[in-house]
Order: structure tokens, then C-alpha cells, then sequence
């Protein structure tokens, strides 16, 4: 359609081009009424979307505007204007689900004024989605809308965190009340959908809050008995326990302790006020014990936790601090195992309990290299136990194999030479480790016992394959054997007990095979090795239980590396590399790629969360925005001043996002022989 003489695309891309010029001026200020530069804009294509008997065609609208929304980055209330648009027409067709949640997570992160606006607009999105699904999709988007509403409940617990202030704990009831309600809005969904994983993990967010609710109670008792009676021994003691064991804050603490009566309490509470890292030596095992027997005493789980946490960060100053293979430092590393053991039982998931929902680490607090691990060859895959203490690095090569460290004392705890080495993993607990190439080998990780070894075929290795989460099966294929099917494998017997067609028009070359958190889907990569069609890279999510492929990934042709993709912990995307290319991220619900970094680097990692990317390349960890692609932040390493320095594809960041492992290697004599090689810990700061 043309007005004027001039066309309704060229006008529009003439519009938007000003737009942009303005937008990078100095002096520029963001226009008055976004409504009608909006119009001006996408009129006509508001209205055809508008009048479309088909709503699909206003989902594609949705997309188009999403992208034009990235042109007019520096005109904050148009750009906030057509998100809110692009919201808007995807809702009207199913199709556009992703392109709506995307639109909404991104005014939640750009326009902190609405934040909270946003955030029930996005709930309101994977509300409408439940509402509208039928039979099974039901059930899987009221999981869906369970998790939202947790989230949103989760983000008002967060800022309640106890801490030393004049006031006392920053116990905020209102906020964890409002946090509650959300929680029983997710209780009623799970006992519609009849989830009872999720109304139990309902059900413990509840006691944990109201839980916290008691002890802001029970503290303000204590300080208004201690405020009437300060010469009361009995009141000042339980105020300084309540301080020290459940709110975890001996600061806090120190306010009362000296009126205690307590010997105990007198000499040691103000000893722990201090940081870890300032306890001498001589002091830090005396604190150990001293927390031990206090975990041993308490009556409450938090408490407990809490002290027995305490008590492990002590210990590891003093093995990290005392450099003599002794009596000591031997009787040391079996109370760090046995606090360690102790904690698991209590706190199974390493959240520390209801105060806290990072794991607990008793590591620096700072940017930059905190902690090296040294290795024999260069490392190819790292991994991070569930538990988070224990760090296992692949070494690459047919003398290679594993060494599995003690995260916070930097100890090798096991190590095993099994050569070429194709996957790996630990147990739930931590406790057994497995890898899988040639052979299929299980190890008890405290002895280096070696509970199987297998060869589920003598000449033939799984490709990169993957374990299920209960560490029993492990997923791949064997492209040698000219593979067109997912082998499942059961790993205490190396026997095929399933194979899944990939309805690949040839055999698989090359694969890689990554599962989902539940186990519940695969994202299985290679090249399509069709006679007809030629060697096509692929990417195929496959329904583990349906035993099928239920979504095909466009895929990118450049270049001659491996395609390795990774399903991501939300559930939503998957992010795939290709050697030497760059990354694309995509939605594994409808297939549309999301992002793509035409960045080659040797490792990268999603934090947890899926909000940030970490590109290892060089001699730098760069950490970007991961829907904007935007650097916030760079942490430099020091260069070696003799060799060649290579960062192979292995890194992983803490459940926390606060740090990240990532494989070195130099090399000297022209990439022959190996200088030093290793891991280095890098705390990407608060």
C-alpha cells in the first residue's frame, strides 16, 4: 500500500530510522506521547492484526514489534509503550505465549518503577496459559503457574533476611504475610492439578514462613523481658542463643552474652562476631568444637543447621591455614566429613534452612581468582556436585581422567585415570561419582572404591552421553555404530534396556546428549548424516516418556564445529554452541531462537537463574546480560609469562551465581607439551 507516493514499509522504516537518530543524540528527550508515535508506526499493522480472522497472524505481529522495540532502546517510554503492546497481540493466539513472557520479563527488568506491576502481569500471563489448557497440557502448565506464583512468593522472603541492625532482625511480618498468600494461591493450584510434590514443597514454604514469623515473635518477647530486667541471667542467655544459633548473627548476639552468666558464651561469642577468615589458627578448630557442642544442645533445626554450618566454616579456615600433613590436619579433614555428613541429614538440599536460599559456601567475597586447582592434563568438562563442595575436572586425552576436589579447601579427594572420558556425574548425595566413554565406570568418591565397571560395548563409546538425575540410567549413542536411536543404558549393568528413534533421516555423527533437570526431557544434538540431503546439523527435544521427539531446533549450518546444546534449568530454553561460531538460545516450546551471540569463546555458563551468561575467552570472563547480550562486568586474569594459555569449554557457575569454575592450560614448546594445567575459582562479586 503506498500514501502518497510513498510506501507504508519505506515510511516506516524512514520513522523508525529517526527515531533511532534521535534516540543517539545528546540532547535527546523521549517523546511525549508514545500512543501516537506508535501509531504513526504500526497502524496499519495493528489494524490488520486487529481485524485478522486468524489469530496467529496477531502473534507474528507480536514478534515483529519485539524486535522493533529493540531499536529505540534509548526512547525508554516508547520502548516501554510497545512492550507492553508486544504483551498485548501475542496473548491473542497460544503461539505467542514466549514472545509475551519475554516482552513482560524484560519491563520487569528495565523499568524498576513498574517492577511489581510487571511481575503480576507476568503471573497473570502463566495464569491465563493454566486456565486455557486441557487434559494433559493442564497439568503441565498448572506446574508451571505453581513454580510463578513460588517465585513471586520467594522474591518478597528475600529482602527478611535476619541481620545486625540497632533495631534487631529486619523481620518484615507484612511482607512475609503477602509472601504466604501466594503460597496458598500455589496450594490450591497443586491440589487441582493433584501434584503432591508440589503441595509438599507448598506446604514446607509455609511453616518455613510462619515459621519466621514465631521468631521475630519470640525475639521481641526476649528484648522486651531483657529491656524490663537487664540484670535477668536466664532472659540474657535464651536472647543470646535466639541470636547466635536461629538468626545465625553473633553480632547480634554480643549485645547480650556478657550479661548471661554464661562462661561459655562470654568468651566465644565475641570470638565468632569476627569473619572466619580474621580466626587465627589456633583459635579456629577451639570455635569448631565449640559450635558442635551448641548443635548438639540446640533444639530447633534452624539452629542446628546454622551451628553446624558455623562449625564446617571453622574447620576449613583451619585446614586452609594449617599447611603441615599432621595429626592435626588429619583430625581436621574427619570433622569437616562428619560436619559435612551431619549437615546433609539435616539440610539435604543445602539451602541452610529457612534463613537462607544460597547455598552455604565459606568462600571470599570478592571479583577475581580466589582459589586454584591444580591438575595433571588439560581439563575438557567440569562439574559441580549437588551439594556444591565437591568439584570434578575432566582431563583430556587417552591418559586422562578425573580429579574430584574439596571446593572450599582445595584438597584432591579422589582421583581416577579411566582415559577418553565422554560424561560424568555425581549421585543426589554427593557421595558416588560415574563417567561413562569406553567404559562405564562407578566410583565411591570418600574410598575411590570402584563400585562398576562396565563396557556396555567393547568397541564402541557413548557420545558425550547423559545421566538421569538418580545417577541409575545414562542417555546416548554410539555414532561408530552408526546410530539412528537414544540408548538408555542402565549403568549398574551396562545392559541396552531402550532405544529411542530420533527420526533422523541418516545415521548420528558427532552427538551430544543433555537432560533436563527432572529428567523428564532430552535435547539430543549431532549431525543428521542423511544420504540425500547431506550432513545437516540437528537438534531434536525428545519426551522421555512419550519416547519420541516432540520439537526440532533450527539449527545454524556455519562453520565446522560441534553443535553441543544444554537444556536449561528453567525448562523453558536451551542454549547451543558451536565451536568457533557463537551461541544461540532458544525456546524449546515453539522452537523460535530467542538470542544468538556470534561470539566464538572457549567456555560459557547461564547462571542458575538464566539471567546472566559468563563468556570465558583469553585471559577474561566477561558477564553479560543475557536477554540484552549487554558486558556488566569484566574480571581480568593474570596472563602466564611463559607458554600458550588455553580456556577449553568447560565452566560452570555456584546455585548462587556468585562464582564460577572454569578449565586452564598453558602449554609451551608449540602446544606439545603441558606447563601446568588446572581450575581456577573466580568470585564474580556481589
Amino acid at each position: 500500500m503506498t500514501v502518497g507516493g510513498i510506501s507504508q514499509s519505506v515510511k516506516k522504516r524512514a520513522i523508525l530510522a529517526i527515531v533511532s537518530l534521535i534516540c543517539s543524540s545528546a540532547a535527546f528527550c523521549p517523546a511525549a506521547d508514545p500512543a501516537k508515535t506508535f501509531e504513526e508506526l504500526f497502524g496499519a499493522d495493528v489494524k490488520k492484526a486487529s481485524t485478522s480472522r486468524n489469530t496467529r497472524d496477531a502473534a507474528d505481529f507480536a514478534v515483529k514489534l519485539l524486535e522493533n522495540a529493540q531499536k529505540v532502546g534509548d526512547d525508554p517510554v516508547l520502548r516501554e509503550y510497545m512492550l507492553n503492546k508486544v504483551c498485548e497481540f501475542a496473548m491473542k493466539d497460544p503461539s505467542g505465549f514466549a514472545t509475551a513472557v519475554h516482552a513482560v520479563e524484560t519491563l520487569m527488568k528495565e523499568f524498576e518503577a513498574g517492577k511489581n506491576v510487571y511481575a503480576d502481569k507476568l503471573l497473570g500471563l502463566y495464569q491465563t496459559q493454566y486456565e486455557k489448557a486441557r487434559g494433559a497440557e493442564k497439568v503441565a502448565a498448572g506446574e508451571e503457574y505453581v513454580n510463578h506464583i513460588l517465585a513471586r512468593g520467594d522474591e518478597l522472603m528475600e529482602p527478611v533476611q535476619p541481620a545486625s541492625q540497632p533495631a534487631g532482625p529486619q523481620i518484615n511480618v507484612e511482607t512475609i504475610n503477602a509472601a504466604i498468600k501466594f503460597y496458598r494461591q500455589a496450594q490450591v493450584v497443586a491440589g487441582a492439578i493433584k501434584s503432591s510434590e508440589l503441595a509438599a514443597q507448598v506446604a514446607q514454604k509455609i511453616n518455613e514462613a510462619n515459621g519466621l514469623i514465631d521468631l521475630k515473635k519470640r525475639y521481641e518477647d526476649l528484648v522486651s523481658r531483657y529491656a524490663a530486667r537487664p540484670d535477668d541471667q536466664v532472659t540474657a542467655k535464651a536472647l543470646t542463643l535466639l541470636c547466635l544459633l536461629e538468626l545465625d548473627d553473633p553480632a547480634l548476639a554480643l549485645k547480650y552474652s556478657s550479661a548471661s552468666g554464661d562462661e561459655g558464651l562470654k568468651i566465644y561469642v565475641p570470638l565468632a562476631a569476627k569473619p572466619v577468615k580474621d580466626v587465627q589458627e589456633s583459635l579456629c578448630m577451639e570455635l569448631a568444637n565449640w559450635y558442635k557442642a551448641l548443635a548438639g544442645s540446640a533444639s530447633g533445626l534452624q539452629a542446628k543447621i546454622n551451628a553446624l554450618s558455623r562449625c564446617k566454616s571453622y574447620v576449613a579456615q583451619f585446614i586452609a591455614l594449617h599447611t603441615k600433613s599432621d595429626g592435626e590436619q588429619l583430625k581436621a579433614q574427619k570433622m569437616l566429613e562428619e560436619t559435612g555428613a551431619d549437615l546433609a541429614k539435616l539440610d539435604p538440599a543445602g539451602k541452610g534452612g529457612m534463613l537462607s536460599k544460597a547455598v552455604r559456601l565459606s568462600l571470599p567475597k570478592k571479583a577475581g581468582i580466589i582459589w586454584e586447582y591444580e591438575v595433571a592434563y588439560r581439563p575438557f568438562r567440569i562439574s559441580l556436585s549437588p551439594d556444591c563442595k565437591k568439584l570434578a575436572v575432566c582431563m583430556y586425552g587417552d591418559n586422562g581422567g578425573y580429579s574430584v576436589f574439596d571446593v572450599e579447601t582445595k584438597k584432591e579427594i579422589f582421583q581416577c585415570n579411566i582415559g577418553w572420558s565422554y560424561g560424568e556425574a555425581f549421585t543426589p548425595d554427593s557421595k558416588i561419582f560415574m563417567a561413562t566413554g569406553p567404559q562405564m565406570s562407578v566410583f565411591e568418591i570418600k574410598t575411590g572404591k570402584v563400585l562398576v565397571d562396565k563396557k556396555p560395548r567393547a568397541d564402541n563409546a557413548y557420545d558425550t552421553p547423559a545421566f538421569t538425575p538418580d545417577g541409575k540410567y545414562v542417555y546416548g549413542f554410539q555414532p561408530q555404530d552408526r546410530a539412528k536411536t537414544l540408548d538408555v543404558v542402565e549403568v549398574q549393568t551396562g545392559k541396552k534396556v531402550k532405544q529411542i528413534p530420533l527420526d533422523c533421516k541418516g545415521t548420528i555423527g558427532r552427538g551430544f546428549v543433555s537432560l533436563s533437570q527432572d529428567g523428564k526431557l532430552a535435547a539430543v544434538s549431532g549431525v543428521d548424516q542423511g544420504e540425500a540431503a547431506g550432513k545437516q546439523r540437528f537438534c531434536k527435544i525428545v519426551d522421555l516418556a512419550a519416547e519420541k521427539p516432540v520439537q526440532s531446533l533450527p539449527c545454524s549450518q556455519e562453520g565446522e564445529g560441534k553443535l553441543q546444546v544444554y537444556l536449561l534449568s528453567d525448562g523453558k530454553r536451551a542454549i547451543g554452541d558451536i565451536f568457533r561460531v557463537g551461541l544461540t538460545i532458544w525456546d524449546i516450546r515453539n522452537g523460535k531462537v530467542l538470542a544468538e551471540f556470534k561470539k566464538p569463546a572457549e567456555g560459557y555458563a547461564f547462571t542458575p537463574d538464566g539471567k546472566r551468561l559468563a563468556f570465558v575467552s583469553g585471559f577474561n570472563v566477561e558477564v553479560m546480560d543475557a536477554a540484552s547480550g549487554k558486558v556488566i562486568q569484566t574480571i581480568k586474569t593474570e596472563k602466564p609469562k611463559e607458554g600458550n594459555l588455553v580456556i577449553p569449554g568447560a565452566c560452570c557457575f555456584t546455585p548462587d551465581g556468585q562464582y564460577l569454575f572454569y578449565g586452564f592450560c598453558v602449554y609451551q614448546n608449540d602446544y606439545k607439551e603441558v606447563k601446568t594445567a588446572g581450575a581456577y575459582l573466580v568470585g564474580i562479586g556481589q
